[in-house]
Parts: structure tokens; C-alpha cells; sequence
């Protein structure tokens, strides 16, 4: 059978960003309310954990299919060697983990993942990806940064790690820097980040104007280049 213009479609990867799920880690919801919120259950069910994990799991593989990329950025899981093998097992996707502080289960595991990172520079390209109108470099990171690689011209930082309580400071400072954690207020325990997703919320925070264009103004409004 023929490809047609739609199949081929259909069969173009996907690229997606998300950090934090924190699996088999029942402190995060003693410490996150709004996650027993979301999920439905309280911390007194015996079974929460196994839920929570089981949501995490369904919600991955409903909007993540397996041919598509999936960048993790820390925070994956609090359990063991052999219980982050059966996970990875279960979770479509080529996975490339960026880790984070909570990640030491995953050491020896990286064959388990399609490449495994502390910090990440990558530029997705507008001649790969349709939606794109300029390039668009990311830098992925566990950890937000004051400022980062290639942030003078115009480069985008993605974290995790802060749970969501860095959303109104990313906001105000008016930087192209995010918070793609599961608890953030872009996933809000309901999705991740697709790539197209991500590029359409900076081009928001620039007003539609060049990466390029939007940073050299803030640095002239700032008084300063970094």
C-alpha cells in the first residue's frame, strides 16, 4: 500500500517533556494534597501508592505512543533498581532521562533509556517539525536556571524540580524558562507537555516575535546581557 500524505503523518514522531512523576514515592502525597485531589483517593488507602503509580502509568501511555520521544526530566521514581526496570517496561516511548536529585534508583539502568543526561542542549528544527515557524533551542535541565546556555539568543530553559511554585516567579520575570513537571500548572496531573505545546507557550510569552528579537529586548529593557 502506498504512504499517503495522512499515513505519513500519522506515523511522525511526537516529542514530549515531563518531570517529577515521582512513582512508588508515597511522601509526595503527604506533601501534594492537590495530587490525592486530582487522583481521587486519600493517603489512608492502603492502596495509594499502587493507584497513583497505575494513573501515572495509563496517563503516559495514552497520549505517549511508542514510537515517540519523551524527555524525563528528573524525578522518575523512588523505587528500586529492579522496580524502575519493570516500570520503563510498561511506559511507551524512546526515553531520555535528564536526572534530577531523586534519580539515584536509576544509576546502572542506562541502557535502559534511549540516552541519559544531567543537562541537555537540543534545537528543534522548524524544517522537521510543521507547527514551528523559527527554530527553537531548548536547554533541559532538572534545575530552573538565572541563566543558561545560549540565553542571548534567544534559547528556552526547561525544568522541573520546583513542583509548580516557580510558575507565577517564571511569569513575572518574563524569561523564556518553564516548569514542565507534572505538578506545574501546564500538566496539572492531566497531560504532558507535548513539543508543540512548549513552543506555542513561549511564542506566547514573546508576543509572536523571533526568540531572537524577544530576548535582545529584554536585555536592553534590563540593562544587562547574561
Amino acid at each position: 500500500m502506498e504512504e499517503t500524505k495522512e499515513t505519513k503523518e500519522i506515523k511522525r514522531e511526537k516529542v514530549w517533556f515531563i518531570s517529577d512523576l515521582h512513582f512508588t514515592h508515597r511522601n509526595i502525597l503527604k506533601f501534594q494534597k492537590v495530587r490525592q485531589e486530582v487522583l481521587g483517593f486519600t493517603l489512608e488507602d492502603p492502596d495509594a501508592i499502587k493507584k497513583m503509580d497505575e494513573y501515572m502509568i495509563e496517563l503516559w501511555n495514552k497520549q505517549i505512543s511508542k514510537r515517540d520521544r519523551v524527555y524525563i526530566l528528573g524525578d522518575l521514581s523512588f523505587g528500586t533498581s529492579e522496580d524502575v526496570k519493570k516500570l520503563l517496561g510498561k511506559l511507551n516511548g524512546n526515553k531520555i532521562l535528564i536526572r534530577g536529585n531523586h534519580d539515584a534508583s536509576t544509576l546502572g539502568l542506562e541502557n535502559y533509556f534511549s540516552e541519559v543526561r544531567e543537562l541537555k542542549t537540543i534545537t528543534f528544527k522548524k524544517t522537521v517539525f510543521p507547527f514551528m515557524e523559527e527554530n527553537m533551542t531548548c536547554v533541559l535541565c532538572h534545575f530552573p536556571m538565572l541563566t543558561w546556555d545560549r540565553r542571548t539568543h534567544g534559547s528556552v530553559m526547561v525544568h522541573g524540580h520546583c513542583h509548580g511554585g516557580l510558575d507565577k516567579m517564571n511569569i513575572e520575570s518574563e524569561e523564556l524558562r518553564v516548569d514542565i513537571g507534572i505538578d506545574s500548572s501546564l500538566c496539572k496531573f492531566t497531560k504532558f507537555v507535548e513539543l508543540e505545546d512548549l513552543y506555542n507557550y513561549m511564542k506566547g510569552i514573546t508576543g509572536g516575535r523571533s526568540f531572537q528579537e524577544y530576548i535582545d529586548e529584554k536585555m536592553d529593557k534590563d540593562g544587562y546581557r547574561m
